[in-house]
């Protein structure tokens, strides 16, 4: 039988002040599981559209042919975005749209389609899986920042997964290429997500530093 409207009242009253209760004993400490899947939720749903947006605009905006039985036959133009001279040295971002149908830099993209598609979704899942493994490890450990990167890591992960369960391939827009002491420096086409897993790699090799110089 549905409880009546001051029954719902003195429940919510009695839940209400469980609730403050709790909160003047302390902070609530949540499973480790639970606030690395926090971590890990709310990192993608921040960042997850943010990179699907942009791939999306990059191919609306800078392809400009492509072949629909063979998604390796495209052309692409870029646009710059930023550029700035110091002496002799200078510096280039431009916006473009790229295909990478293998790994990290281009790794694996000779391999025939059958084998490849498979294989890096596989090892997709396998590095998400595991770097969230990593993260429950080291939020068991106590190591909360160690913990929270790996969880970036994992969350920037899944950006590129999807364009490889999506298309077959990651789209990159990001090119950056600059002139250093007479030599031409280029940084392979990158992402959001790219920018996700990069911030997450380096905020653990931070933590990790840290926490050496404080045991020395």
């Amino acid at each position: 039988m549905p409880l009546s409207i001051p029954q719902n009242l003195l429940v919510y009253q009695a839940l209400r002040l469980q609730w403050t209760d709790n909160l003047k004993k302390g902070p609530i400490h949540l499973s480790p599981l639970k606030q690395i899947l926090r971590v890990f939720i709310v990192t993608g749903l921040l960042t997850l559209p943010i990179d699907q947006w942009t791939k999306d605009f990059a191919r609306e905006q800078y392809l400009i042919h492509e072949d629909t039985a063979d998604t390796t036959i495209y052309q692409g133009r870029r646009d710059e975005l930023l550029a700035k001279k110091f002496g002799d040295n200078w510096l280039t971002v431009n916006l473009t749209y790229v295909r990478n149908h293998g790994a990290s830099w281009g790794v694996m993209k000779d391999l025939s389609e059958d084998f490849r598609r498979p294989v890096l979704i596989l090892m997709g899942l396998v590095l998400t899986a595991a770097f969230l493994w990593a993260a429950v490890r080291f939020q068991l450990a106590g190591l909360n920042n160690s913990a929270t990167a790996l969880t970036l890591l994992s969350a920037g992960a899944v950006g590129n997964f999807l364009d490889r369960i999506r298309l077959g391939y990651v789209v990159d827009l990001v090119t950056i290429r600059s002139g250093l002491a007479g030599h031409t420096w280029s940084l392979p086409a990158f992402n959001v997500a790219d920018i996700i897993i990069v911030l997450g790699l380096f905020y653990l090799l931070t933590t990790i530093v840290l926490s050496s110089n404080q045991k020395n």
